[in-house]
C-alpha cells in the first residue's frame, strides 16, 4: 500500500508542475537519450579488446611460469612480483573496456576512458617489457593497438598522435633502460 501512495503522490507532484517545466524535463531526457545513441561508440573494438586483454593476461602468466594451475586451485601460494602486479592491472584495464559498454555514464565519456585505458596499457606493457626484455612482443602490441584504433575508432588525429607519442616515449625509455639494452642482440 505505501508504494501505491508514493506513486499517487509522484503523479500529483508531476501534474502540479507547470507545462513549461514538464516540457524541459522531457526535452532534456530526449536529448540525453539521443546523445547516448549518437556517440559513435566502437562497440566491437571495446568488446573484442576487453575480452582479449582479460583472457590473454592469465595465459601469458602461465606461459611465463608466473602462474600455475596449482596457484589457481589454491594449493600453492602465488609469488607476487612486478610482472604479476602489472598483469592484474592489465586485467582491470580490460574490465574497464568492457564496463564502458555497460554503464551509460561511461558511454558518455568513452573517448576519455578509452584513451586512458590505452595509454595505461602502453605504459604497463612497457614496464613489463623492461622486466622481461621481450621488446618484440611489445612492438607487436603497439602496432596492433595503433592500427586497430585507426581503423575502428572515430577518434581523430590528436587521439592517434598522443598514443603514438606515448608509444615512442615508451620505446625511448626501453632503449635507455639497462635491462633491455643488455638483453637486446647487438648488430
Amino acid at each position: 500500500m505505501p508504494a501505491a501512495l508514493y506513486n499517487l503522490w509522484c503523479f500529483k507532484v508531476r501534474r502540479s508542475n507547470s507545462t513549461l517545466s514538464e516540457s524541459r524535463v522531457l526535452k532534456s531526457r530526449t536529448t540525453t537519450r539521443l546523445t547516448v545513441m549518437d556517440l559513435n561508440l566502437p562497440r566491437s573494438l571495446l568488446l573484442t579488446a576487453g575480452i582479449l586483454i582479460v583472457l590473454a593476461e592469465p595465459v601469458w602468466l602461465t606461459i611465463d611460469r608466473q602462474l600455475s594451475i596449482a596457484m589457481l586451485a589454491g594449493s600453492e601460494t602465488p609469488h607476487f612480483n612486478v610482472l604479476l602486479g602489472f598483469s592484474l592491472f592489465n586485467v582491470l584495464l580490460g574490465v574497464t573496456l568492457l564496463s564502458i559498454l555497460h554503464f551509460p555514464w561511461l558511454q558518455l565519456r568513452w573517448r576519455a576512458a578509452t584513451w586512458l585505458v590505452w595509454s595505461s596499457l602502453i605504459l604497463s606493457c612497457a614496464v613489463t617489457a623492461g622486466q622481461t626484455g621481450d621488446v618484440d612482443a611489445f612492438a607487436e602490441l603497439l602496432i596492433c593497438l595503433l592500427v586497430v584504433n585507426a581503423m575502428l575508432c572515430d577518434c581523430g588525429r590528436r587521439w592517434l598522435g598522443s598514443l603514438s607519442a606515448i608509444s615512442i616515449a615508451s620505446f625511448v625509455w626501453l632503449g635507455v633502460s639497462s635491462n633491455v639494452l643488455s638483453s637486446m642482440p647487438r648488430t
